[in-house]
């Protein structure tokens, strides 16, 4: 495993889910119903403001993270937009400069808000932390169990004449699902799907796309490597 990867597999294990984090993470408010909402809204509005509620690419070989655009002419006028299809890949990307690419890596990344549990969340008329009396009521056990947020990515290899290879066999998948469980114990950024998408680059961990795995479970994973 290369250095860079056991640094992003560090830094999601030292999240693990234990009583000593969780009473630690209590104590900074992080887990309260009110800091859980406040997140889930200001990365959704991050999310939309940056056109990042599609699919994105990005190239995961560079140390940057930054979703690959395209410059389209409107009203005589240039703007930079965020590339979501593997269609646009091809025509900005590969097509002329694949030679370049090739070896690569392309990471497809999308990031999955359930709204109607969001809105079954946002209706539930308390703010405080998760105690006991909270945990046993019928409006946390409806949404305890559904996922939150899923991060769905997908990593192709470029191969020796600049095409994307997009046979599954030669594709990394990682599909993460977040349950209100764990955004009680963690403050959700951007940089989260940074590191999972170099850790399923780097093939520490896959999933398929279809059930995924918990944010818990990977943790434990990841602590198991």
């Amino acid at each position: 495993m290369s250095n860079k990867s056991e640094k992003t597999k560090k830094s999601i294990s030292k999240k693990s889910i234990s009583k000593k984090s969780i009473n630690k993470r209590k104590k900074k408010n992080i887990n309260s119903l009110k800091n859980i909402k406040k997140n889930i809204f200001i990365i959704k509005k991050k999310l939309e403001e940056k056109n990042m509620t599609n699919i994105f690419w990005v190239i995961s070989d560079r140390a940057d993270f930054k979703p690959l655009t395209k410059i389209i002419i409107k009203k005589d006028e240039e703007i930079k937009t965020i590339i979501h299809s593997i269609k646009e890949l091809r025509d900005n990307f590969l097509d002329e400069k694949g030679e370049y690419y090739k070896g690569k890596k392309m990471a497809s990344i999308k990031i999955i808000f359930y709204d109607d549990i969001v809105n079954e969340l946002n209706k539930i008329n308390f703010n405080g932390f998760l105690n006991d009396s909270m945990l046993k009521h019928k409006d946390y056990i409806f949404i305890k169990e559904k996922p939150i947020l899923s991060i769905q990515i997908t990593i192709y290899q470029i191969d020796n004449d600049g095409i994307l290879n997009t046979n599954n066999q030669n594709c990394w998948h990682l599909k993460v699902n977040y349950y209100i469980d764990d955004f009680s114990l963690i403050k959700f950024k951007l940089k989260n799907v940074e590191v999972l998408m170099r850790l399923v680059a780097d093939s520490v961990i896959k999933t398929n796309l279809t059930d995924g795995i918990s944010y818990k479970n990977l943790v434990k994973k990841l602590n198991e490597k």
